[in-house]
């Protein structure tokens, strides 16, 4: 038992304040198993009491004994009383160490009474009698010393007083019998010590393997449990959205799995919603990150509030948020709960001490009528959200097949275009403007042009679109510069040094790629002047200000010129137009087409004016097409015209072509009065 006790001591490792904590829960065992015995040693010292006070009556008097028995009736009451209240019986565990010491005091004072009677019965000059004293003292300590193995002092207290009193009458008898009786209780005495110390030793043992056992029981326990809770953290942390408390990808690709299986056994439908919060990185980047991580904690209450209890809600991450809605009639349920959706989301939000109003776009996709696959079914979500945003935002959609082909068209689109751009197969076309006070010619705007052999030329925006998706974006941008570049140089070389050159670019750009550091790595360099190289920025631009800001900063640096495109249409502030070296705005073709007719569109474009006036920015109005709208531009003081009126976008040659023949044709015509050459 020691050994495996040892082996249980070198696994749990050094002694520690816990072995202080074993060692007193150990006295407490003594302590409880002495306290509980100790009712039966006393009833046995009683009924052995009456035996030997019979025997003392042949050699006292009845009132002697009778005193005697009395004392060691009380002495028996005080000792199991003294021991057995409630108080000290409370204190087994909290002092242990108490209780052990009245028992052992307890053991002394019954051992003094009945250490009388070894000098009372001996007196007797009997052998009988001596040996009748011998045999019940002897009794009567070894039944105490075996009731206290639990702590042999409390044994040995009684047992040492009574027969070391034994041994002192006999050797006051004198002769050799009684010395050898003497000696023979010493030597029992000695066995009783031995036996009752080797008990203890072994009660102890067993009870430190006991709580030893228990304690490393208690710690498999423990360890189990702390495992568990990690466990079930993880778990959580696996399908719960740590920011919302709401079901992440993981739970919801779990729940749709499963709800799919059931649909298909019991022939029903399930519909998938997938919900982004509009414009959410301007929020984020306007109001910081906690306002953005604030807006999507209510985005998901608002989202929970507005669902039935069975429908599931999950934020996919990001802004990108899921509901599933199982159950009949979703035809009906659908876009009742995706209108109302709309309106609970749109409804103000105080974020960042400020109230704030925020969209969403839906895009629904249902089960089994759009897919009867999992990832299929969230892909048409997915691109039935994205024809919301394509739409204006702050609408639902549901999946049409048509969306499916043209998701398929613009993938094959994409692949065809890292082809198109290794092939050199890209086009810039250049479209030129005119300064509408002299008709000369003041600059051109680069367009890009991809004729693709399949299905002819496609249109810009789709092209952008694709560069973006398949990361060729800084290509297509390389080539449009490299392109504006050439063309500047030659118009520097022919004398037309002043004719400045734009580029598009689109928001994306300014994010997706250090555009400004492409810019300056392309006029690196090259002949002509920096600010002969215009960029036109759309105002959507400044919805990332922290990106824009550097960049422009960097164009002001390289001394390029900056323009607006689309003035009028996207994030107006007159902020950005003072803060940036915004050298024109283009009026968007849209309010040009009906100027002549439409009051409104010429009180916009006064106002532009008078914006730019102010600020010494050039107005430049897109899609001229009659000499009528040209009139009527010069009348509210427009600078520059660009549209078909002039020429449309012309590969470069024929760019220059067109030139060469407008200033030709331009020396004869009336200072003012620009119009298209004959040939154009």
């Amino acid at each position: 038992m020691a050994k495996s006790e040892g082996a249980l001591r070198r696994s749990l490792g050094p002694a520690t304040s816990s072995d202080a904590a074993l060692d007193a829960a150990v006295r407490s065992e003594q302590a409880r198993k002495i306290s509980d015995g100790l009712p039966r040693t006393l009833a046995g010292h009683a009924i052995s009491s009456v035996v030997v006070g019979l025997l003392m009556l042949q050699q006292l008097p009845f009132e002697m004994v009778a005193a005697w028995f009395g004392v060691v009736c009380v002495v028996l009451a005080v000792r199991l009383w003294a021991v057995r209240r409630p108080s000290i019986l409370a204190a087994i565990e909290a002092d242990p160490d108490r209780v052990l010491r009245l028992t052992t005091i307890g053991g002394v004072v019954g051992g003094v009474v009945w250490g009388v009677v070894p000098f009372v019965v001996t007196k007797a000059d009997s052998f009988a009698s001596d040996s009748f004293a011998i045999f019940m003292l002897n009794g009567v300590t070894a039944g105490a010393v075996v009731m206290a193995t639990a702590h042999a002092a409390t044994g040995l207290a009684f047992a040492t007083v009574v027969l070391g009193a034994l041994m002192g009458a006999l050797l006051a008898r004198g002769g050799l019998p009684h010395l050898g009786f003497a000696g023979c209780v010493g030597i029992f005495l000695l066995m009783l010590a031995k036996s009752a110390t080797a008990a203890e030793a072994t009660f102890r043992e067993a009870m430190r393997l006991k709580h030893e056992k228990g304690r490393l029981a208690d710690s498999l326990a423990d360890a189990r449990d702390r495992a568990q809770s990690a466990i079930d953290d993880l778990e959580h942390q696996a399908l719960v959205d740590a920011l919302t408390g709401l079901s992440n990808r993981n739970a919801f690709n779990l729940q749709l799995s499963r709800e799919l299986a059931q649909a298909l056994a019991d022939g029903q439908s399930v519909a998938v919603l997938l919900i982004d919060v509009d414009h959410f990185k301007m929020i984020n980047d306007t109001l910081g990150h906690g306002a953005g991580d604030d807006l999507l904690v209510e985005f998901g209450r608002r989202l929970r509030r507005t669902v039935r209890e069975a429908d599931v809600v999950a934020r996919l991450g990001g802004d990108e948020f899921a509901i599933m809605v199982s159950g009949g009639d979703l035809d009906r349920l659908v876009p009742d709960l995706a209108n109302r959706l709309l309106d609970v989301i749109a409804a103000p939000v105080e974020i960042a001490s400020r109230s704030t109003q925020v969209g969403a776009s839906i895009g629904v996709a249902v089960f089994p009528r759009d897919a009867r696959a999992h990832d299929d079914l969230l892909a048409c979500a997915d691109m039935a959200l994205y024809q919301s945003k394509d739409m204006g935002r702050r609408r639902w959609s549901a999946f049409d097949p048509v969306l499916a082909l043209r998701a398929r068209t613009r993938r094959e689109l994409e692949l065809d275009l890292r082809e198109a751009i290794a092939a050199d197969r890209l086009e810039f076309h250049f479209q030129p403007q005119v300064s509408i006070r002299d008709g000369q010619v003041v600059g051109f705007e680069t367009l890009l042009r991809w004729n693709h052999p399949e299905r002819g030329w496609v249109p810009p925006p789709a092209v952008i679109a694709a560069a973006h998706a398949e990361h060729l974006a800084a290509s297509v941008t390389r080539k449009a510069l490299e392109s504006a570049a050439d063309l500047l140089e030659w118009l520097a070389a022919n004398g037309h040094a002043s004719i400045r050159v734009a580029v598009n670019i689109s928001p994306r750009d300014l994010s997706s790629y250090a555009f400004s550091d492409l810019v300056e790595e392309v006029i690196t360099g090259r002949q002509f002047a920096p600010g002969r190289l215009e960029i036109e920025i759309t105002e959507d631009v400044m919805l990332d200000p922290a990106t824009s800001g550097r960049q422009f900063a960097h164009l002001d640096r390289l001394g390029i010129a900056l323009a607006v495109d689309d003035f009028g249409v996207g994030y107006s502030s007159l902020a950005y137009l003072r803060d940036l070296n915004i050298a024109s705005v283009k009026i968007d073709r849209r309010f040009v087409t009906n100027i002549v007719l439409d009051e409104g569109d010429r009180v916009l474009v006064q106002a532009i004016r008078s914006v730019g006036d102010s600020l010494g920015i050039q107005l430049v109005a897109e899609g001229v097409e009659t000499q009528e709208q040209l009139a009527m531009l010069r009348q509210l003081g427009c600078d520059i015209a660009q549209g078909f009126l002039f020429a449309p976008a012309l590969p470069r040659e024929a760019a220059l072509d067109w030139l060469g023949s407008y200033v030709a044709s331009h020396r004869g015509q009336r200072r003012g009065e620009p119009g298209r050459p004959a040939d154009a």
